[in-house]
């Protein structure tokens, strides 16, 4: 096994506050039920957390894959960057129009999922 370079070492201190967002998405799905792309976004954040910390491990004992997951993370990456906006979005156009957020998460849910496809086609 190949010992831990620079780049390693601060993806492990960067798990330290990462870790943190377990709490966060907790408290998220206990108290924010309606807010569901807020907690969609906290788990895709968790999710690559984790992620991380197998990353970390899997590169260092097959290094030829190094590219592969450099190509997940820029996915995941997109992805969440890409719920960041439609939230904003639904946020703008639900103060806008005077609704709950409620009412339009199935919508703004469906945008993203379109979004997400459009996302997919560089990667296929």
């Amino acid at each position: 096994m190949a010992s831990l370079s620079t780049l390693d070492w601060t993806k492990l201190v960067m798990l330290v506050p990462g870790l943190a967002l377990s709490y966060l998405l907790v408290l998220f799905v206990t108290h924010y039920r309606s807010a569901w792309l807020k907690t969609l976004m906290v788990a895709c954040y968790l999710v690559a957390v984790v992620a991380t910390m197998g990353e970390i491990v899997f590169v260092a004992y097959f290094p030829q894959f190094s590219t592969q997951v450099t190509i997940f993370y820029n996915l995941f990456g997109q992805l969440i960057a890409s719920l960041g906006i439609v939230e904003s979005a639904q946020c703008l156009y639900s103060n806008a129009r005077l609704v709950y957020i409620t009412h339009t998460n199935w919508t703004f849910l469906k945008v993203w999922i379109g979004s997400c496809g459009v996302l997919l086609i560089p990667y296929a």
